[in-house]
């Protein structure tokens, strides 16, 4: 299940100019629920135990990129994601086009972006979707040359 439930943190007299502009009632009890559930002491140590496990493996991926002959660069990140450039001789529209059609693995294409020419962004998953992710990234890059 899927639930998004978004806050303000503000001074008393900005969120009271908030709170006159909100839908009455813009939080139905599903969601209350929910996230109640989710800011609970147990649910908390398991986030900060997935947290780690996130934050690992998305070291783990950023050092392996780094190592790639055809990654220009990997810019830093404290999000769960990795923005990398790859190198003008690789068409990172492609690669993100045939990772998507022949190898099942999404990425995004940010080339259209200021400053993100021939750049890609992943989102850090598990260790055995990383470790697919950096496998089907290789041979499709091998197979371009």
């Amino acid at each position: 299940m899927l639930v998004r439930c978004g806050f303000a943190i503000g001074e008393e007299s900005l969120i009271g100019l908030m709170s006159n502009v909100k839908a009455p009632y813009n939080l139905n009890s599903l969601t209350s629920s929910v996230a109640r559930t989710a800011l609970s002491p147990k649910s908390l140590l398991k986030f900060r135990s997935n947290l780690k496990l996130v934050l690992l493996e998305r070291d783990r991926v950023a050092k392996r990129l780094t190592q790639l002959d055809f990654v220009k660069r990997v810019c830093e990140s404290d999000s769960n994601f990795l923005l990398f450039e790859l190198e003008k001789n690789v068409d990172a529209e492609r690669v993100y086009k045939i990772m998507a059609a022949e190898k099942g693995v999404v990425v995004r294409f940010r080339g259209n972006e200021l400053f993100c020419t021939n750049c890609l962004r992943v989102s850090v998953g598990t260790k055995g979707e990383n470790g697919a992710f950096l496998r089907s990234l290789e041979e499709v890059v091998k197979g371009l040359k």
